[in-house]
């Protein structure tokens, strides 16, 4: 059936992948050229881009994904970048992107607001006017951070599909600046009791619609989002554990009788429980 609007158009903004990718199908249809054509055409070369274009699977680019094991990390299995035109179907270097951050610095201050920023994270840091915005493929992960005052950007790319970027996006900003930074403390792994595993199986609600699971396994809790896959959920504390692929602390809440009610995100997004308990062989 049709749904209602969240805005009436022009008069706000809400990310979105797939409204990046009907923005991709606009451009076609009103160009007459593919996506990636037009951009080659139109925006690389104003922007000064000239090692950006189509992402593609070959054998030099290879991306990692979280994973148990020693080395924590697995070879992403390759796929077929083309679902993901408008989404994240580009591929680019550290030069370019730098390249850019300039011009939307440049563009930025001849804006009044920052309203043009769609999906972007806008932000006041120290008293600093700034604009992020982190991506992630399977295998691969950015974050970009443009200071658009003092004409500064960092760019940090990886081939791990981790939100660790964005920490290290934050510690270099930090550097650059002149301020203090200190090293992420070694996470010590805690084993959770099997008993104790069982409480947490079960789904979460991110917003309507959206919703995490969790489910064990031999080598302990398993997390994953909205149809993606299983990834390790790593106890580190009595009811606290660490999520790699998203670089975060998930802590549990627990009501009087001992029932993990809900999942704090972060240490205070709550993300309530929908459904009861249940163990997953």
């Amino acid at each position: 059936g049709r749904h209602s609007l969240e805005f009436e158009p022009g008069s706000d903004s809400s990310y979105s992948n797939s409204g990046y990718a009907l923005l991709a199908a606009v451009i076609e249809a009103a160009s007459g050229q593919s996506y990636h054509d037009y951009l080659a055409a139109r925006i690389y070369p104003a922007a000064g881009l000239t090692e950006t274009g189509a992402f593609r699977n070959d054998t030099d680019t290879v991306g990692f994904s979280p994973a148990y094991g020693p080395g924590g990390i697995a070879p992403n299995p390759t796929y077929d970048p083309s679902i993901l035109v408008g989404a994240g179907s580009l591929r680019s270097t550290a030069s370019d992107l730098l390249s850019w951050c300039e011009a939307f610095n440049a563009d930025f201050l001849n804006h009044e607001t920052a309203t043009f920023v769609h999906g972007w994270g806008v932000r006041s840091e120290n008293g600093r006017r700034r604009a992020e915005q982190t991506g992630r493929n399977p295998g691969f992960s950015s974050h970009l951070r443009a200071y658009p005052d003092s004409r500064t950007c960092v760019v940090v790319l990886g081939n791990i599909e981790s939100e660790s970027v964005a920490a290290l996006g934050a510690a270099a900003s930090a550097i650059v600046f002149g301020e203090p930074v200190t090293p992420p403390a070694r996470r010590a792994v805690v084993p959770i009791p099997e008993d104790r595993q069982v409480d947490y199986v079960g789904r979460f609600e991110i917003s309507e619609g959206q919703e995490v699971e969790i489910t064990s396994s031999p080598d302990g809790l398993l997390l994953r989002g909205s149809n993606g896959p299983f990834l390790p959920l790593e106890s580190i504390g009595e009811d606290r554990f660490f999520y790699r692929q998203l670089y975060t602390t998930i802590e549990g809440e627990r009501d009087a009788a001992g029932r993990v009610t809900a999942l704090l995100w972060g240490g205070s997004w709550r993300l309530p429980r929908i459904d009861d308990a249940r163990r997953v062989d």
